[in-house]
């Protein structure tokens, strides 16, 4: 059985763990790609988390690249110490780093040194061939500055992405028509770094479909995973054109490339990392076990807990049976309501995914016994056993009859509580003056898995 935080090895990579950090646009290099502060201070940050490999933001290789601000590059020569700086960084956390080599559009000097964006249709041979010599020369720096990899960038409608969408590429040379010619640039730049840079782990990012009218299908999008399979690349990361849906947490609408991430890990003979919605480790692990997809990259939810990994990591090995969405404390109650002397109750502190400590109570016999079946009352902080009885009694009842009671309290009761996050250390308020309704059933998974958890 595969776990989350095995390591793994594959084609000039070592990585700590299966989880990846997902290419995430930062914003904050300057126009030439000079790094500042902020961007090592996010990289540790993300290193220190416990990810086993990171992906870099969007990494242009032309400096004329104006797509948008804020971009990362390795364009130029003098920005190698930068990024070996950055490189320094990762890997003191144990980490892997793989740059993404991209471009946004190609754009053609016009009159005046104006650029003007040049779509596929209409650049010339010798400019198809300066993007190509772009993205090898780019490789070679990034091998200089310490990169383990690249991972050519052909997704999410960028220049790559278009050149080898039919909805953009109409081209009737060698360039343009099949899957096969409109995939020949990327397969130009791949084999193009392998003979510059053998020693780098090469990934690609292609969309399983482009989810537009007349662009890259499914069926297209594998043949040209095939032939970048067939031609050594390294490991594929399956995304698409419209990077999420709406609705997701844990258990629902995650992990919604899998399909086609699935299959196309049955066609090649390189690891396959899935993206998009991955929420909960448990959704992970089954991906792992039950599809041949060996890496699983996160972006938003490690820009909002970028120690996210190592939460997880933590409450695998405290529970190792356990369901991962939360780590339960179990203390007996000393002021609480006191009714019949036949029954106790203890604190439950379940920990939820995003680190919030709920407040709930077991209501248990004093004499030791064994019960299979609980009941669990979602109820508000409003319905508080220390001032109202029948909640007690309720436990009271059920317990004569052989049947655990568990009053819990959730986010989204009203009142107020106190407590300390148990990733961030940080003071929480719960209750529904925040009105964190949408974490309702991260709540409820969290009691339910105390409740596996329990037997």
């Amino acid at each position: 059985m595969k776990r989350l935080f095995d390591p793994i090895q594959f084609n000039h990579l070592k990585a700590k763990n299966h989880l990846v950090r997902s290419a995430t646009w930062e914003g904050v290099a300057g126009p030439d790609g000079s790094l500042p502060q902020e961007a090592y201070a996010i990289y540790e940050e993300l290193a220190k988390g416990g990810v086993g490999t990171v992906i870099t933001g969007f990494t242009s290789v032309s400096a004329d690249d104006h797509y948008f601000g804020g971009m990362m590059r390795l364009c130029g020569d003098t920005l190698i110490p930068q990024y070996r700086r950055l490189t320094d960084i990762v890997h003191a956390q144990g980490a892997a780093v793989i740059a993404q080599l991209a471009l946004g559009a190609y754009y053609r000097p016009g009159e005046q040194g104006c650029l003007h964006q040049a779509e596929p249709d209409q650049m010339t041979i010798d400019e198809i061939h300066l993007v190509r010599d772009q993205f090898i020369s780019a490789a070679v720096r990034a091998e200089q500055a310490g990169f383990d990899g690249v991972q050519i960038h052909a997704a999410h409608f960028f220049f790559l992405s278009r050149f080898i969408s039919p909805a953009v590429n109409h081209r009737q040379d060698e360039y343009g028509g099949s899957p096969e010619n409109r995939a020949r640039l990327v397969l130009e730049i791949l084999r193009g770094i392998q003979e510059a840079a053998p020693k780098l782990h090469t990934s690609v990012k292609i969309n399983c479909s482009d989810f537009t009218f007349g662009g890259l299908t499914e069926a297209e999008s594998m043949t040209i995973c095939q032939l970048l399979s067939g031609a050594g690349i390294g490991s594929i990361e399956v995304s698409g054109n419209g990077t999420s849906v709406p609705g997701i947490r844990p258990h629902q609408n995650e992990a919604y490339f899998s399909a086609f991430a699935a299959k196309l890990a049955q066609e090649v003979s390189v690891p396959v990392i899935l993206v998009g919605g991955l929420r909960s480790r448990d959704t992970m692990e089954a991906v792992l076990n039950s599809t041949k997809i060996e890496l699983l990259s996160l972006s938003r939810p490690l820009l909002r807990e970028p120690d996210l990994p190592c939460a997880w990591r933590k409450a695998a090995r405290r529970y190792p049976n356990a369901s991962p969405a939360t780590a339960v404390i179990l203390r007996p109650l000393t002021n609480a309501f006191s009714g019949s002397d036949d029954l106790m109750m203890f604190k439950l502190d379940p920990v939820t995914q995003r680190g919030t400590v709920l407040n709930g109570v077991l209501f248990r016999p004093k004499k030791e016994r064994t019960a299979d079946t609980v009941m669990i009352a979602i109820t508000g902080i409003h319905g508080n056993f220390y001032s109202n009885p029948f909640y007690y009694n309720i436990g009271d009842t059920l317990n004569h009859g052989g049947i655990d009671f568990v009053y819990a309290q959730t986010n989204d009761a009203f009142g107020e509580i106190q407590t300390v996050n148990a990733r961030t250390g940080r003071r929480e308020l719960i209750g529904s003056w925040n009105e964190r309704f949408a974490d309702t059933d991260e709540d409820i998974d969290a009691y339910l898995s105390w409740a596996q958890q329990a037997g």
